[in-house]
């Protein structure tokens, strides 16, 4: 007979979930075939079922898609595996889309979330790498020969005191579950501590140190640390200082490095990836090794990590002399690996409303449950004896739409007000009156009153903890001299918006309101509400110069090329030939460089020599207007509205007429269409408000 499962103390049963006999010892209980439960349990997680492991050809997917896009700079290193471990203790928790993401993005197995996926992996790579002595030790200082690589996993979730984990997560996630106060200042450095730990040292935080984890409700972090020995250790007195270039040819320098130095037989190719030469350092008393992929000739890309090891079984044995620098780098990613996993497919998790994380806690609105934070540290050095790295992984879960503390509205009757007492189901006053000179009361006090004054400035910090807000004067007064304010006189964007009844016009600097129609207006109130002025004017200023942008684009390429201030969106080219910021009156423009082929040039160049002709049309009334052009000439003709321009050119010659305008063209003269009288009132408003648009901006 057996007691209930649990973890024993101090890890004796090496984290595996055993039977027990008592808090302390652990006990291998046979089953019916004389199997223990031990070694039933080794790839089984505290309380999840691991049945159906991980397939490594999926993680190589996923390391090489995080890190096409991760990236950018000249050092980089990550742990994809430590990203995914992080995910896979989040995993469990996660419900409706946010399974399936996950699921498809990391590659994880078929079958039930309630599992962590790689409980049975880390356990068996744990079993070779546990840092131990092998190798003997010296008679004369007692130090080791040799050492196994110490590699440490470990995983951990954190949550407040006062929340509690899903019953059925907390059975998958077992002991690694920590609580602590995340209201405390405290908790960071906790939290911090733990991660040094796990980490040797290397990394010694994850989390603000200055700042409580009450951003959080809970937080699932992963470390991984490797130290290990070169099977063939690099002697210091062989390193030297010398140069490192930038590419292959060794035209440019970069810098200066450390050069270590080895003449050995290693596991080496230069055939197994095409361009590239690759090398196999194993580490001492250990399957694990590091691999080095070195590029023969200038210009080549990336080989992904699955390619690599596609050629590990070309390597052969040959002898190398080589030089490598000595190196030691950090790297940290945050908005880039959450924009990363979302971009990969990972997205209802960061998103509010989906219920993609209701698993992980009870009595919260799972609604509001999502991953705020995504952050990975890493830390890589290599040197004569060996390899050390570390990585930390934290995935962050918030609770959106909290109510933050609101500072209340300041109210002081210090002043004489009015008063009344209302019925609200009858919809009477019952009594009304007005304060304009109270007495102090004729009983004293039994508590002795509050000393502070409301002129005092810390009267409401000290006193109620609160900072109240003044309540707003009304926006068309001043408190002077309560008069309305002429909006004319201010000249300042900032200065117009900060009262609520001018409005910002980027040509008419400030005015009582939007007065024109299709012209940049700026407000307090409409599309601009929840804006601060400032950002307000920051805009105003960016479409300002966005439309000077697009203005002066004459052609259509470059004006769906050219990107506006927000760094995303582009000018539009409207089929009239002009370029502009966005949708007008006559409609929406298009931002597709594809339709610009069949686009009016402003420019074109003559078939013979290759001569630039430019032809300006103007007319005058009632007139019709004909130019020849001879090869290489510039006609211009005058024209008026309403008459025809006839333009002959010689042959093998290209005319090309531009306008400044950016209001379409209308044909007035309408007599013989039959859907005339239609057009000459679409013409007769559009006049009418072109033309007030022009007296305004005169104005």
């Amino acid at each position: 007979m057996s007691c209930a499962t649990a973890k024993c103390a101090a890890d004796q049963c090496a984290g595996l979930t055993t039977y027990c006999s008592d808090s302390e010892t652990c006990v291998l209980k046979l089953d019916d075939e004389g199997t223990s439960s031990t070694q039933a349990a080794t790839t089984q997680a505290p309380g999840g079922d691991n049945s159906a492991a991980m397939n490594p050809e999926n993680q190589q997917k996923f390391a090489d898609d995080l890190t096409k896009i991760l990236y950018t700079k000249p050092n980089e290193c990550t742990s994809s595996f430590g990203v995914s471990m992080a995910f896979s203790l989040v995993y469990p928790g996660a419900t409706n889309d946010g399974i399936t993401e996950i699921k498809n993005t990391f590659g994880y197995p078929d079958g039930s979330n309630l599992k962590l996926v790689w409980q049975g992996t880390t356990e068996r790579m744990l079993k070779s790498a546990s840092g131990e002595c092998v190798g003997g030790t010296s008679s004369f200082d007692g130090s080791c020969w040799a050492e196994a690589p110490l590699l440490k996993i470990a995983n951990s979730v954190w949550l407040d005191n006062r929340d509690t984990l899903n019953e059925d997560y907390a059975t998958v996630v077992g002991d690694y579950a920590m609580q602590t106060d995340f209201q405390s200042p405290d908790s960071p450095i906790i939290v911090n501590e733990w991660v040094n730990d796990q980490t040797n040292g290397l990394i010694d935080s994850i989390v603000d140190p200055t700042k409580p984890l009450s951003d959080y409700v809970l937080l699932a972090i992963n470390s991984i640390y490797l130290k290990a020995q070169w099977a063939e250790q690099f002697e210091e007195r062989h390193t030297n200082l010398d140069t490192f270039y930038a590419s292959p040819s060794r035209s440019t320098k970069v810098s200066d490095a450390h050069f270590m130095h080895l003449v050995e037989y290693q596991e080496y190719s230069h055939d197994a990836l095409m361009g590239y030469q690759i090398l196999k350092l194993r580490l001492k008393q250990s399957s694990m090794s590091m691999i080095f992929l070195l590029p023969l000739t200038d210009g080549v890309g990336a080989v992904s990590s699955a390619d690599v090891i596609s050629a590990m079984d070309k390597l052969e044995s040959r002898k190398i002399a080589l030089a490598l620098p000595k190196f030691k780098f950090e790297s940290q990613y945050e908005d880039n690996l959450k924009s990363a996993l979302m971009t990969l497919g990972v997205e209802s998790p960061f998103t509010e409303n989906t219920n993609s994380l209701c698993g992980l806690l009870q009595d919260y609105d799972c609604a509001k449950l999502i991953i705020t934070k995504v952050i990975q540290k890493t830390v890589i050095d290599v040197n004569e004896k060996g390899v050390e790295a570390a990585a930390v992984t934290a995935v962050g879960v918030s609770v959106t739409s909290m109510p933050e503390p609101e500072d209340p509205t300041l109210m002081v009757l210090d002043h004489p007000f009015q008063f009344f007492i209302y019925d609200g189901e009858e919809g009477l006053m019952l009594f009304e009156g007005r304060l304009g000179e109270p007495e102090v009361p004729e009983k004293e006090p039994s508590i002795p009153l509050l000393s502070a004054k409301h002129l005092d400035g810390d009267f409401w910090s000290s006193n109620f903890f609160v900072n109240p807000i003044e309540a707003p004067l009304p926006v068309t007064m001043t408190s002077s001299t309560a008069a309305f304010v002429d909006c004319s006189a201010l000249t300042t964007c900032s200065e117009c918006l900060e009262n609520e009844g001018c409005a910002h016009w980027t040509a008419g600097e400030c005015m009582p309101d939007c007065l024109v129609a299709d012209a940049a207006c700026y407000t307090n109130t409409g599309g601009f509400t929840g804006m601060t002025v400032d950002e307000i004017c920051t805009k105003a200023d960016d479409d300002r110069k966005d439309s000077a942008l697009c203005g002066s684009m004459t052609d259509c390429t470059l004006c769906v090329e050219a990107v506006k201030s927000d760094g995303k969106s582009t000018c539009m080219w409207f089929e009239d030939g002009y370029c502009d910021i966005g949708c007008n009156m006559s409609g929406c423009g298009s931002t597709d460089v594809s339709t610009c082929s069949g686009a009016a040039s402003t420019q074109a160049t003559s078939a013979a020599g290759g001569i630039v002709s430019d032809a300006e049309t103007t007319q005058a009334p009632g007139n019709d207007a004909t130019t020849t052009q001879a090869p290489g000439n510039d006609a211009t003709t005058t024209q008026a509205p309403g008459d025809d321009v006839t333009t002959t050119q010689a042959p093998g010659e290209d005319a090309t007429t531009s306008t400044t305008s950016t209001v379409p063209a209308f044909k007035l003269d309408e007599s013989n269409d039959p859907d005339s009288s239609g057009n000459s009132l679409f013409v007769c408003i559009w006049t009418t408000i072109s033309m007030a648009s022009l007296l305004c901006y005169v104005w």
